[in-house]
Formats: structure tokens, sequence, C-alpha cells
């Protein structure tokens, strides 16, 4: 795991320290892909994707199908932000989460995609996705799995 926010670093190293092949350290987006040495059989990004621009949204997709081994994934989720009471409140909730410094990042710009389009995009890469709504009653988010086919 990779993350530019110490705290959220320690969570995951504490939270996964009985599992084999799971590491956590401190960078940006793609230090995790640079620093892989192997083939990777799954890339996750989880509510990570909507604080980057499109081009580096579809960037960080390449990267990562780039460092999977054939028949690996990348699980993502995000948002669905097509109008309704449950993406209207996620999508603020997100907004201040970034302006309270809850979530860290760079950025305050939040770039969101309808499912159909991140579909479009992962099958544009190489993927083949499914998407499945997956959160909590309260929040609009979506999980995309996407597997690597032979390019």
């Amino acid at each position: 795991g990779v993350d530019h926010d110490a705290r959220r670093i320690k969570l995951g190293s504490a939270a996964s320290h009985d599992l084999k092949n799971v590491k956590f350290m401190s960078g940006a987006w793609d230090a995790g892909f640079i620093q892989a040495t192997a083939s990777l059989q799954a890339v996750t990004l989880i509510d990570f994707l909507h604080y980057f621009s499109p081009s580096e949204q579809t960037q960080i997709l390449a990267r990562a199908f780039d460092q999977l081994e054939p028949g690996g994934l990348v699980l993502f989720r995000e948002v669905d932000p097509r109008p309704g009471l449950l993406s209207s409140w996620n999508r603020w909730y997100e907004k201040m989460a970034t302006r309270m410094g809850f979530t860290q990042t760079q950025e305050k710009q939040l770039y969101f995609r309808r499912p159909e389009d991140w579909l479009e995009l992962a099958a544009s890469l190489g993927f083949e996705a499914t998407a499945k709504r997956c959160s909590s009653p309260i929040f609009n988010d979506v999980l995309f799995v996407c597997e690597r086919r032979a390019r």
C-alpha cells in the first residue's frame, strides 16, 4: 500500500501485521508501481482515483495494467456521481473530508466519472471489467473489478 498520509500507513500496517506479502510505504501514487520488482497479482485503489485529473486517472490505471501478470486484478472503488441524494451526499462528504484535512491531498479539485465511463476506460486499457454497487446504505460507491487480458 502506498499513501502520502502517514496516519493511513500506520493504520494499514497495524491492520495487516499478520499477512504475508503486504507492505505499506509512504509516497506518491506512482511509488508502489515504480518499486514493484515483479509482476503483481492485484492492485487496489480504494477511494483514490477521484483525487486525480482524468489524464492522471488513465495513467494510473495503465501503469497498474502494465505491472499485472496475465489474469491479475485491479480493484477500485469510486463514487457514482449520477444525480441522486446518495451521490450528492457522497460527493459533499469527499469535498468536506478534503477541505477539513481528514483526507490529505495535494489538490482540492475532485474528478468523478460515471460507472459506464470507468468501464469504457478500463476496456480501452485492456481490462475485462465489471461494476457493482458496494457501500453502506449512506454512500453511493461502486466497486470495479478489472482483470488483465493479454494484449
